[in-house]
């Protein structure tokens, strides 16, 4: 049992305990309480203008409340003192400016149910409690913070700019801090809310950043600093937000981020027109099924080291007009059944990416009016159950590889009226695949057409090193009125093109497999057909010369495939006494002639038949002497043949020939 003088001695020892403390934490032995600022503008340690008549201490609810009261922060007496919760609150606005000494506080409510504002170009402000800084507290409150010049934010946990109220962050400068995993700043927290982020310089570090919590209006105005992101940018998580929620990013804006959400489960839009954005984990636009995300690129540099999803499974737009986009993985353009997806590019845009794979299982389009897009990979159009759209009418697309429906479920149509798409490896066109090429140029190296794959060319260019019809049954390039080239390497292409236009001459109806015309099926003279040939032999090409033919530059080792009249053997469009020499030169001949043999019947001969089609297409008059190189009964058939033509410009050829016949009689 303790005697009194023992209790004495103990609570002697208490009291040296609780002095020694207190010498050591000056806040330590302080009763806390509710401190009130009543002294209009003036300086924190200015003891009278509290209503304790006391410097704020360790565990004080601290409030500057009064109307147009500007408090600045000078603080030498407590440095270690650490506020419960400070507000600055009041009908019209209070302020508290800081530019030196230390700030400690456990929750900082700049704004909580009126109007405050913090000014800090100096000093630290830490906000150490897991209750964090709030500016523009409950709904119908505002709060302002400005941070520049040397000043030091630091906030663990929690950071929100307009939680139910209205906040507005501006920094200029110093250095902001909102880090650790799980430690968010949310610009916009609460149905309510609305918050603006201003950032022009310094630096913010956060471990994750918020735009738009709970459907509240957020805008995130980047011009310059360096905003890094531990964690994940998440943009939009309300389908109906109060406002816009928007990310814009400029001049020397710098954007280091893990992930990238845009347009989690709400709409949201990143604009960037400057700057530069790295994204090193996860980048995704339209992630929930209500989440609809567009990234507008106009200028600078974005580079997304890991996979790029538009349209996860909401909807996500990709618009690049400018700057320059860096993927060093995959872009994925809508992934799951309910996205409907776009990647938009035009003006001087620069894309470069490793793979692309454009509606997995769900609907997506490339559209490009300009610049340049470059897939070192793969792109692969309408994989799975997926409906995918390229729209392709100025600037440049290259890739590795390009294949319509690379799985038979899928549908895919490339559309192609102008601009340069380049294919270095395999073309490919599969099932329920369409190519339409009504302007620009398409050059690749294999093509191959599948069965259901269809390639319908009405303008522009093509040219392909090799071609193939893979167990074709009904896949079919349609040459229209127009011409394509196949510039082969090493070994001749020339009869799997002549098997291709055997096949699609169907006895004339044009209407098989392999290479056909629309317009020679629905030519009701049935005068037109597809010609083909040996650059070699059409115009006489060897060694390395070159010639333009319809627009293109081929050398001897091309094959040309064109719409034309049926007895055009050298593929000029007309016919003509040059045609006529061909036939003439290999009449009669069986087995393995072609079209640039004079074979228009497609049967591996040249006789009387070819000589009947040359007849009902020849426009000039039949020549006075024999043609050199002609059999003995060419000139009796060929009066035959062209006699055979109802057509009365072939009645007068015919009589040309026989007066021609005569004269040769008479001066022998």
């Amino acid at each position: 049992m303790k005697t009194r003088s023992t209790r004495m001695i103990h609570r002697a020892s208490a009291a040296l305990l609780s002095a020694a403390a207190a010498a050591i934490n000056p806040g330590a032995s302080h009763a806390a309480g509710v401190v009130s600022w009543q002294g209009g503008s003036g300086n924190w340690d200015n003891l009278p203008s509290w209503s304790t008549a006391t410097q704020p201490n360790t565990g004080d609810y601290v409030v500057i409340g009064q109307n147009y009261a500007t408090v600045t922060y000078v603080n030498t007496a407590l440095p270690n003192a650490v506020l419960q919760t400070l507000n600055v609150d009041a009908t019209n606005t209070a302020t508290l400016t800081m530019t030196q000494h230390v700030l400690n506080a456990e929750q900082e409510n700049i704004g909580k149910t009126l109007n405050g504002a913090m000014a800090q170009s100096g000093g630290i402000n830490n906000v150490t409690g897991g209750q964090g800084l709030y500016l523009g507290y409950y709904a119908g409150s505002s709060g302002a913070y400005t941070l520049s010049g040397s000043g030091v934010l630091n906030v663990s946990f929690f950071e929100n700019v307009g939680r139910l109220g209205t906040g507005i962050f501006t920094q200029t400068g110093g250095t902001h801090n909102v880090s650790g995993a799980g430690h968010t700043l949310t610009i916009g927290d609460g149905p309510t809310g609305a918050g603006t982020y201003n950032f022009s310089g310094g630096t913010l570090h956060t471990g994750s950043t918020n735009l738009s919590s709970s459907g509240a209006a957020a805008t995130f105005t980047q011009s310059g600093g360096t905003h890094t992101i531990d964690q994940y940018l998440e943009m939009g998580d309300s389908p109906n937000p109060k406002g816009p929620v928007l990310y814009t990013l400029s001049n020397a804006g710098i954007l280091i981020a893990a992930g990238e959400v845009i347009g989690s489960t709400g709409p949201a839009t990143f604009t960037q027109t400057g700057g530069s954005n790295t994204c090193s984990t996860s980048f995704r636009l339209g992630n929930g099924n209500t989440g609809v995300g567009t990234y507008n690129l106009s200028g600078g540099t974005m580079n997304i080291k890991s996979e790029c999803l538009i349209g996860n499974v909401g909807q996500g737009i990709f618009n690049a007009t400018g700057g320059k986009l860096t993927l060093d993985k995959a872009m994925i353009i809508g992934s799951y059944a309910s996205s409907t997806s776009s990647f938009n590019m035009s003006n001087g845009a620069s894309v470069q990416v490793q793979n692309i794979y454009l509606a997995n299982n769900a609907v997506g389009s490339v559209n490009i009016t300009g610049g340049t897009l470059n897939d070192a990979g793969t792109f692969d159009m309408a994989a799975g159950n997926g409906t995918a759209t390229v729209n392709l009418s100025g600037g440049s697309l290259t890739s590795a590889t390009l294949t319509l429906v690379p799985d038979i479920n899928g549908k895919a149509t490339f559309n192609h009226s102008g601009g340069v798409n380049t294919v270095t490896s395999n073309f490919n066109i599969g099932q329920r695949g369409t190519y339409n090429l009504s302007g620009g140029a398409l050059t690749t190296a294999n093509t191959t057409i599948y069965s259901g794959g269809a390639m319908n060319i009405t303008g522009g260019q093509f040219k392909t090193a090799t071609l193939a019809f893979d167990n074709a049954a009904s896949g079919f390039i349609n040459v229209s009125n127009e011409s394509f080239v196949v510039d082969y390497a090493q070994f001749s292409t020339l009869n799997v093109v002549k098997a291709a236009v055997t096949t699609a001459y169907s006895n004339g109806t044009w209407t098989g497999p392999g290479i056909q015309s629309t317009t020679a099926a629905a030519d009701n003279s049935k005068s037109t057909a597809v010609g083909y040939g040996e650059a070699s032999k059409v115009l006489g090409l060897s060694g390395n010369n070159t010639a333009q033919w319809q627009g293109q530059t081929v050398d001897a080792s091309s094959v040309l495939v064109r719409f034309t009249k049926y007895g055009d053997a050298n593929l000029d469009g007309a016919v003509g006494f040059a045609d006529l020499v061909k036939i003439a030169q290999n009449y009669n001949t069986q087995g393995s002639q072609t079209w640039a043999d004079g074979d228009f019947n497609y049967d591996n001969n040249v006789d009387f038949q070819d000589l009947i089609k040359i007849a009902q297409n020849y426009n000039s008059a039949i020549p006075a002497e024999a043609i050199p190189g002609a059999p003995a009964n060419f000139q009796q058939d060929m009066a035959a043949a062209f006699a055979s033509v109802p057509e009365p410009g072939a009645a007068m050829l015919l009589l040309g020939a026989t007066s021609a016949l005569g004269a040769r009689r008479r001066r022998k």
